[in-house]
Parts: structure tokens; C-alpha cells; sequence
């Protein structure tokens, strides 16, 4: 397969996109990163080499004309219904354009594992595994990479801090808070994305896991309490069979708040003692990713949560008014919750 040098990546308003065009464009690939035109959503990256281009995702020939002579896409849209549409008309211009290899906006939660694929919040990421699926057997030079990540450890501490809230010192522990997760880094999935695009042959067509390490809630509380000065977590013990109960009623209720049921869909995909998100064979030594333990996985943890504990306590910088780190992470949190009120009930 032919050598990648050209990358789109599409979805920098979030805080994952600029990292991974940042990384490629370091990395020697030729990027250019996409944003929705409108004015909420205008970004400028201060990335050298990086060209940042407006589009509208609803134009079939705005979008044909960005990814002429493009050999890869990553796709960091999220999932809110808008995401959604956006990424399937960008999987259909790049098969159309020649893109030789496609990123989806995956990552997080194992959506091969078959009880998460019945979760409705997780319909959409089906339908596009589907489509790709379908592309590349129709399209001799067309190709994907499913990427499966667990939870961003840093994203999932300081940007919306639903892992553990270091913020305002408490937890939801999702049965008894022991269940192991595969956790990574932003910076590990970049690492991991750039290995992908410089093996293709290796990674064609491929559902590819990576972590950092496998945690527990526990384990991140206790390290958060220590740095704390020993200051206790307030936890919320969650019971995920009952949990998932209370979803399916309110998935199933017509007039339900979204709310009800997406978070709670995505807290048992990755938190139940079914151990959903524990990876027991990862892709790794492949991409060439080192899985932290012992002092160099407590290092690593110690610095994402004194990051956190930064950004709370910060507060008034990121919100341009005084909150305490408390009400900052809270917000924060909320805030994370409401991007995906959006999301499609999945049919």
C-alpha cells in the first residue's frame, strides 16, 4: 500500500483534535485540520505547518474539494447527532476522493464487546463500522483503522472529570470501585495513530486496542487522596445492574431526557464488573506503546491528577469569573454531560 504523507484531521474544537494534528504534523505528515463554518465553532491553531479549514459538512462538493489529495482522515467528531451526520458524509467524500485510510471517531469504549454494541448510545459508532466495513470491500485502495482506547485518563480527569472529580473530591464508584479498566492517554493515542499510519499493510482494516495501563476508580482515588493532603473522596456507590435497568425504562420512555440514559449507557461500557473495558490483548508492542506499571504507572497517574487538580483550582481563568475548584469541576462535568444531549436515540 502506498506511503500516507497527506492527513485530515477533522474536529479541532475539542480538546483531542489540535493534540493529534500537532503530534502528525511533528511527526512529519503534511496535516490540515477541519472545523464546522460557523462562528461558535471557529478555531485558530497556533501549529506550525498546520492549515486550519472552514467547511460545511453538508456540502458533498465543499467537502470533495478539502480532501483532494488527501491519503488519510482521522476523525475526532464526537457524538452528538450533528457529529454524527458530519462523519458519515466525510466517510462517503473520502472514499470518493481516494483517501487511502480512514480513523473514525471511535476510541473509548469496546464497541466489539457484544453487550456494549446492544447499549442504543452506542448505535451510531455501529453503523459507521458497518460502512467501512462495506467501503473497503467495494474499494480496492480504501482502508480503515478502528482505534479502542478506554477512557483518555487526562481528558477524563481535567477536561470533564467523570473518571474520578478531583475537583470537588468525589466519585461515582461504579460497583465498589475494584472493576479494572483500560485507561490512555491523548498523547498515547497520537503516538499510536502516527505508528498506524507508517504500517499500513500491518493495521488494514483492523480493530486495533492500545492502553496505557489497566486501573481502577480505588486506585485513582487513593492516589488523589494522598496528593490531597489525605483528604477524603466523597463517594457515590453506583450499582450497574440497577443502573442499567433505569436506562433501558428511560431509553424506553418517548418523552425521556437523553440525559437519562446516555451517560449511564457509557458509565456500564466502562465501569461494570462485567469488566467491559478491560483489555486483555492490546495492539501495543504493534504500534510500539509501552504499558505503564508499577512506579512509572503511579508517576504518570500523580502527574495527570496534579494537572487536574490544577485546572479546578484555576478556576477563574477558565471562566472568567471567580468559582472555587469545587463548583469549577462541577460545571465542568455538567458541562461534558449536556455536549451530548444531542445524540441520536439510535433506531
Amino acid at each position: 500500500m502506498a506511503e500516507i504523507k497527506t492527513v485530515t484531521v477533522a474536529g479541532v474544537t475539542g480538546a483531542i483534535g489540535p493534540i493529534l494534528a500537532e503530534a502528525l504534523s511533528n511527526a512529519g505528515f503534511e496535516v490540515q485540520t477541519l472545523t464546522r463554518r460557523s462562528t461558535s465553532d471557529t478555531v485558530k491553531l497556533a501549529i506550525g505547518g498546520v492549515r486550519a479549514i472552514e467547511v460545511d459538512y453538508s456540502s458533498q462538493e465543499e467537502l470533495w474539494e478539502v480532501l483532494k489529495g488527501q491519503d488519510a482522515v482521522i476523525s475526532t467528531l464526537g457524538d452528538t447527532a450533528g457529529a454524527v451526520a458530519a462523519q458519515e458524509a466525510l466517510i462517503t467524500a473520502s472514499v470518493a476522493m481516494g483517501v487511502k485510510r480512514f480513523v473514525p471517531s471511535e476510541f473509548g469504549s469496546d464497541t466489539m464487546n457484544a453487550r456494549v454494541r446492544s447499549f442504543p448510545f452506542f448505535t451510531d459508532k455501529l453503523k459507521h463500522q458497518d460502512f467501512l466495513k462495506r467501503a473497503a470491500a467495494e474499494h480496492e485502495t480504501f482502508s480503515y483503522s478502528v482505534v479502542i482506547t478506554g477512557p483518555f485518563l487526562d481528558w477524563g480527569l481535567s477536561v470533564v472529570p467523570f473518571i474520578i472529580n478531583v475537583g470537588s473530591r468525589s466519585a461515582q464508584v461504579f460497583d465498589g470501585g475494584d472493576v479494572p479498566f483500560s485507561t490512555t492517554r491523548v498523547t498515547t493515542l497520537a503516538k499510536a495513530l502516527i505508528a498506524t499510519l507508517r504500517q499500513l499493510d500491518a493495521t488494514e482494516n483492523k480493530t486495533l486496542y492500545i492502553h496505557d495501563a489497566v486501573v481502577t476508580q480505588n486506585q485513582l482515588i487513593a492516589r488523589s487522596e494522598m496528593l490531597n493532603g489525605h483528604q477524603s473522596f466523597v463517594r457515590d456507590s453506583v450499582d450497574t445492574k440497577a443502573l442499567e435497568r433505569e436506562a433501558w425504562t428511560a431509553f424506553n420512555e418517548p418523552t425521556s431526557d437523553p440525559l437519562s440514559w446516555i451517560f449511564s449507557f457509557i458509565n456500564i461500557s466502562l465501569w461494570s464488573g462485567e469488566e467491559l473495558c478491560t483489555f486483555r490483548k492490546t495492539d501495543n508492542k504493534l504500534l510500539g506503546i509501552a504499558e505503564l506499571e508499577g512506579a512509572g504507572l503511579d508517576e504518570v497517574i500523580d502527574a495527570e491528577i496534579s494537572h487536574a487538580m490544577g485546572v479546578f483550582a484555576n478556576s477563574q481563568a477558565a471562566f472568567g469569573t471567580y468559582v472555587d475548584s469545587e463548583m469549577a469541576a462541577e460545571r465542568a462535568f455538567e458541562d461534558g454531560k449536556r455536549k451530548l444531549v444531542d445524540c441520536s436515540r439510535g433506531n
